[in-house]
């Protein structure tokens, strides 16, 4: 019993020495061995997937022992399923991380169902892009101006909880007066493109515009889509003729709830690493990502992706996460009530 006893502390301390050792080890030594994982919210194709894959391809250039970095796409409740995942059960030692719909940071200010995760928590690493988002509808529908979906009501598809597609349009109609009438269960962003063109509905409350940039910009060069509103804090350069749906406000209260809401834009395209990930892995991972996002070759394989490139980086995104938490009472509970309807 004695010599067993003895041999099992032996065992115990061996352990607790590698497991010491392992959590000693430098963020360089530790990259050189493993493989990195790269958790896409979305289905292929869409937007979010092909920032997260050209980041794939250039990042382990800048990550000692130029690592593998494997994209897996994770979907599922219009992309929390993947954010809770990634917060609760993905490894919280810097082999994984994740880009989700850039509605989840600010969400648990909206509604907390479905919620398990603490967006103050997580470690954010970037977003590879700020973004204008548009109202949109197809060439031959009755909706000309983003008045007319004032004046009728508007079909547009939407994904789930906590995306834009939905929770913008309840928005518009809550505190503009807009009628959109929101047919939500979709997959992702190509699903709800491909609705549209089907004739299933009649055009989008939220689409980015690097999508007219990108996968979908011969429907614009075509003249196949109307764009409406812009949803953003400022208008796109190259959409100066568009409208800006904060402009509609009634009154400066409003304007704040809208402002807040469109706020994730600034952070269009988020990568984080789950909560307990050893800080010195974190700055690795931020710093890499910073070096990748000024690379020429990445930057190229954005241009040619018709992708827009405008990085917001883990520190930036931390304060203003944290900002955006300690707005005023009165505004959060205001857009809290604005999408209560989204959350069903």
């Amino acid at each position: 019993m004695k010599h067993g006893a003895t041999l099992s502390a032996i065992c115990a301390l061996t352990m607790l020495a590698t497991s010491s050792q392992a959590q000693a080890q430098s963020a360089e030594t530790f990259y050189k061995t493993q493989t990195l994982k790269l958790i896409v919210g979305t289905t292929p194709s869409a937007t979010y997937d092909s920032y997260g894959r050209i980041l794939a391809r250039h990042m382990p250039k800048y990550m000692t022992g130029a690592l593998q970095v494997i994209v897996q796409n994770m979907v599922g409740a219009g992309g929390l399923v993947p954010t809770n995942w990634l917060y609760n059960v993905a490894p919280k030692d810097g082999t994984t991380f994740g880009t989700f719909a850039r509605g989840f940071p600010i969400q648990p200010l909206l509604d907390s169902k479905g919620i398990q995760y603490d967006s103050l928590k997580f470690n954010w690493i970037g977003s590879t892009a700020s973004e204008v988002s548009l109202v949109w509808t197809w060439h031959d529908t009755p909706f000309k101006t983003f008045e007319d979906t004032m004046a009728r009501e508007m079909i547009v598809p939407a994904t789930g909880p906590g995306a834009d597609s939905i929770i913008f349009p309840y928005a518009m109609n809550a505190i503009l007066g807009t009628k959109f009438k929101v047919v939500p269960g979709y997959a992702g962003g190509p699903e709800l493109m491909l609705s549209v063109e089907r004739g299933e509905t009649q055009g989008i409350a939220s689409t980015s515009y690097s999508n007219f940039t990108g996968t979908h910009h011969l429907w614009w060069e075509q003249n196949k889509v109307r764009f409406l509103a812009q949803l953003a804090m400022k208008k796109h350069p190259a959409l100066q003729n568009v409208p800006m749906a904060l402009d509609y406000a009634k009154n400066e209260a409003d304007r704040q709830v809208l402002s807040l809401l469109f706020s994730r834009n600034l952070l269009a395209f988020p990568f984080a690493a789950p909560p307990g990930v050893p800080a010195d892995r974190v700055a690795y991972l931020r710093t890499a990502f910073r070096q990748t996002t000024q690379d020429p070759a990445y930057l190229a394989d954005l241009k040619q992706a018709r992708l827009e490139s405008d990085p917001t980086f883990g520190e930036e995104m931390t304060k203003l996460i944290a900002d955006l938490f300690a707005s005023a009472p009165d505004v959060i509970e205001k857009a809290r009530q604005s999408v209560a309807g989204a959350q069903n």
